[in-house]
């Protein structure tokens, strides 16, 4: 493990506290996020953490206002199809 650890950058990005901070602070762009569906398996869970990433990447740290409902749905699809090959 300690390889691997100096292979990563020394800032990691926990993608469930991006998760929790959307959902008490962005009520609308944590609702419209991509489901998971990976049934547990590791290389699933990982690929759905780095979609659901660009997701609120996308959704989320964007110039106030933030996007609409219509705007965070578009976007939650458009993740979605861009990563299915892969899940």
């Amino acid at each position: 493990m300690p390889r691997v650890d100096a292979h990563l950058h020394y800032r990691s990005v926990d993608v469930s506290s991006i998760k929790v901070l959307a959902k008490e602070w962005f009520p609308r762009i944590y609702f419209n996020s991509p489901a998971k569906n990976g049934g547990h398996r590791a290389l699933a869970d990982i690929l759905e953490s780095i979609r659901e990433l660009e997701y609120y990447r996308r959704a989320a740290f964007v110039p106030a206002p933030g996007p609409a409902t219509d705007d965070v749905q578009a976007i939650s699809a458009d993740v979605t199809s861009a990563w299915a090959p892969r899940l």
